[in-house]
């Protein structure tokens, strides 16, 4: 055991000798070399970030590649703090393995940072854009970096974390066509422990949204827990210059739009208070309401719009009852198992995290479990995502996450929102903040079809559903009576 341990410690030592490899000497040549790069940049308007400024060292010897990326990690905690949280994740792993003490190399480093114009460029003279806040970060690091960086219980470096960040290319402002920069920063935190650390995790929210607005991104949404845990977003109002949203508006809108695409007017079981009361419009025969909450207002506004009848049910009494049933909550386990529902049920989750879990198609091959969460951006847009800031990032891809799409061009609901608000390029006091309202929703819901935003095709975990699936499904649900058999 002891062996194992000290062969360990000696291969992560090995790993940390690669995070800071360079002299300074070395590193104050390599940040002089991006200065040019991004005065070019800036001489022809174009957007221009450490990663995509990669090629210039590729070519060159390893040790500039290890430069180019160490620029990479080190150039947001510059631009945020000028590296304090940076020096005191080093100082922990140096103290955890016993390597010497390397802060006044790094704090001469991060002085370079601070005088570089390219570090002036990223903050001064990016065009206004937008930006999205998600999680978990440590997802989307390579793993050797990832182990390296966070030797020993990783969750206890996760405070002095940065936000790692990409960008968005491809949305255009549909006045005048004219690209809009987008940012995506995804935080450090465990899903499954954030309702237990709520303070620690609204401090990296708030530093996520920091790093947008640093990036001169005006209009930011918010993405899963990182909105229930700010209140709606109303706990960063006072704390940000940039305009929020959850992307509940839009959120709403498309499960409707997904809700109806699955099947026309049938029961409808398991609804958020904006579902409903946007969901009793539309031709749905019963509204069967459950949370743990108090539903009495909400039960209040569904009257005011619709003679739909609506009562508050229980998953045991109820949800077996149902031929469609919508999750949405904030809970962190899976709530269900199979034998809650009726044969060939429809499950839509709009859950983050899902609270079904994969096994139910194994489990109960008649239900099917459908995403509600997913849009199909404009045909028009070529939506590319780019590393940006980070500690050797991975090419992304949303099943690093865990929300897995079946199509390249499909984003998160909240994401879909915010790039629908910056495409219409409106200056609003309010968007999507607190409770949701079903009058936004229908409002977003007709801008976004103007603009060519769709719900995505029916899928389920990441995979497209077939129109045989759905059919066998439809045949379950409305089986033909006896005497019309052949």
């Amino acid at each position: 055991m002891a062996n194992g341990l000290k062969k360990s410690v000696f291969e992560l030592k090995g790993c940390m000798q690669k995070i800071s490899p360079s002299d300074l000497k070395q590193f104050k040549n390599a940040a002089a070399a991006l200065d040019k790069a991004f005065s070019r940049a800036a001489a022809d308007n174009t957007v221009l970030t450490p990663y995509k400024a990669l090629p210039l060292f590729e070519r060159g010897p390893e040790v500039k590649t290890i430069l180019a990326e160490e620029i990479c990690e080190m150039a947001l905690p510059a631009i945020l703090d000028n590296g304090r949280n940076y020096l005191l994740s080093a100082q922990l792993r140096n103290s955890i393995l016993g390597l010497a003490d390397n802060t006044r190399l790094i704090k001469d480093k991060f002085s370079i940072l601070r005088d570089a114009y390219f570090i002036t460029y990223l903050t001064k003279r990016i065009p206004e854009g937008y930006g999205f806040i998600a999680y978990p970060g440590y997802m989307l690091m390579e793993s050797k970096d990832f182990a390296a960086r966070f030797p020993v219980n990783p969750e206890r470096y996760f405070e002095y974390t940065y936000p790692v960040v990409y960008e968005l290319e491809g949305l255009r402002k549909y006045t005048d066509n004219s690209p809009i920069p987008g940012w995506m920063a995804f935080f450090f935190a465990k899903p499954a422990k954030m309702p237990e650390q709520t303070a620690l995790v609204k401090q990296k929210i708030l530093e996520a949204v920091s790093a947008v607005e640093r990036l001169n991104g005006r209009l930011i949404g918010l993405g899963g827990l990182s909105a229930s845990l700010t209140k709606g977003g109303e706990y960063l109002l006072d704390k940000t210059s940039a305009h929020v949203t959850t992307g509940h508006g839009y959120t709403i809108a498309n499960i409707i739009n997904t809700m109806l695409d699955a099947a026309k007017s049938v029961e409808l079981s398991f609804v958020g208070s904006g579902i409903a009361r946007m969901s009793a419009t539309q031709g749905i025969k019963q509204l069967i309401l459950i949370d743990h909450r108090s539903l009495e207002s909400t039960i209040q506004k569904v009257r005011q719009v619709s003679n739909v009848p609506v009562s508050v049910g229980s998953i045991a009494e109820d949800i077996g009852k149902a031929h469609i049933v919508l999750i949405a909550t904030s809970s962190q386990d899976v709530i269900f198992n199979p034998g809650n529902f009726r044969p060939g049920a429809i499950i839509l989750d709009d859950s983050q995290p899902k609270n079904v879990a994969k096994n139910f198609i194994s489990e109960r091959p008649d239900i099917i479990v459908l995403e509600a969460g997913t849009v199909q951006l404009p045909k028009n847009f070529s939506y590319k995502v780019h590393r940006a800031f980070g500690p050797k990032l991975k090419h992304f891809h949303w099943n690093h996450i865990n929300t897995p799409m079946a199509g390249k061009d499909e984003v998160p609901c909240c994401l879909a929102e915010v790039m629908l608000w910056s495409s219409l390029g409106e200056n609003r006091k309010n968007y999507s903040i607190g409770r949701s309202d079903p009058k936004l929703a229908e409002y977003l819901n007709a801008k976004g079809k103007l603009l060519g935003f769709n719900p995505a095709p029916l899928q389920s975990f990441g995979e497209n559903v077939s129109e045989d699936r759905l059919k066998a499904e439809k045949e379950m649900l409305f089986p033909r009576p006896a005497e019309s058999l052949p």
